[in-house]
């Protein structure tokens, strides 16, 4: 890293806020906490959805297939999902992804889920999956360019294969990159644009020492690629893994002062329990059900109104929130 990029880095870090949002625009940020916590819309503006729970992988920087996370699994049902999506349509939602701490596409009616969404949704909302791409064969890419899926993010943490396989365990190298440029292929043959497709990594030790390489590989094949900061989940078990592997990139990592993150955005899981957000993988505060109630009634109600007010007032002791830190 050269000295003006080292100054720019430090710049960026006195600016912008401590959160966990991926964003790295200290302006943009500090812009987005002021507004929605003064103007919290009184329906969600982003919906994350786990349609199936569970992954075919156990990432180093993620709590999914660590002993550690005991959570029930199984399959949204249809009427729940429909019912979701149903409500949703008629609300001013910027973005739908049917995904929420899983591999999206272990669920074989996922382009169903797309499909149903697309149809259902105003046009300027965006349809989006995050995959780690093990799964993208040629017919699930094929299926999900024609539900319609807007985005295709897929996460790869490394271009060289022992680290890739060392550190995204259970999957298979050579399988994913042959996935993802099929993919590219594909598109190009069906002269599409979407779904658009971008790579992405999670800034731990050895990716903040390899980004520009790993810049310059996926430019060549002309795909974006992606950089996110590296939290620990609000998961002390994890931030004590990656500490001892030494994944982390520095040892001055905070509890995440600001975070908008339950003042636009909802999650819910495959039982229809609405959880404060990404960050609750054991499902610790469950703010709703929406067999029992819609998405705007518990999005409004007392639960979810304390914890903001909580959070604003930095009165986080005893919440999930206590634990979440590790922003850069």
């Amino acid at each position: 890293m050269s000295i003006l990029t080292e100054r720019i880095e430090a710049v960026k870090k006195r600016l912008t806020p401590n959160t966990p949002s991926s964003s790295q625009i200290p302006i943009f940020e500090q812009a987005k906490h002021w507004y929605l916590t003064k103007r919290t819309p009184s329906f969600p503006l982003l919906v994350d959805i786990m349609t199936k729970s569970g992954c075919n992988a156990s990432c180093v920087f993620c709590p999914s297939g660590k002993p550690f996370l005991k959570v029930s699994h199984g399959d949204m049902p249809d009427d729940l999902y429909e019912k979701i999506i149903d409500e949703s349509a008629k609300r001013r939602v910027l973005r739908l992804a049917p995904f929420l701490q899983n591999e999206p596409l272990r669920d074989p009616k996922i382009h169903e889920r797309v499909a149903y969404a697309k149809s259902k949704m105003p046009r300027y909302t965006q349809i989006r999956l995050i995959s780690n791409g093990a799964l993208l064969t040629e017919e699930v890419g094929y299926k999900l360019i024609h539900a319609g899926l807007d985005k295709l993010i897929i996460s790869i943490q490394s271009i060289e294969k022992e680290v890739y396989e060392e550190t995204m365990r259970g999957l298979t190298f050579e399988k994913t990159m042959e996935n993802v440029m099929k993919f590219v292929e594909l598109k190009e043959s069906l002269g599409t644009k979407n779904p658009d497709l971008e790579i992405w990594m999670v800034r731990t030790k050895y990716v903040e020492d390899k980004l520009k390489e790993h810049k310059a590989f996926w430019k060549d094949r002309g795909i974006k690629l992606k950089a996110r900061k590296l939290n620990n989940q609000a998961s002390t078990e994890l931030e004590e893994r990656m500490r001892a592997r030494g994944d982390i990139p520095n040892d001055d990592w905070e509890y995440a002062s600001h975070c908008s993150i339950p003042f636009w955005r909802a999650w819910i899981t495959w039982t229809g329990d609405m959880i404060l957000c990404c960050a609750d993988w054991h499902r610790s505060t469950v703010l709703g059900n929406i067999y029992e109630s819609s998405i705007e009634e518990i999005w409004n109600d007392a639960p979810y109104r304390e914890h903001r007010e909580r959070m604003l007032a930095g009165d986080v002791e005893g919440l999930l929130c206590q634990d979440c830190k590790g922003v850069d």
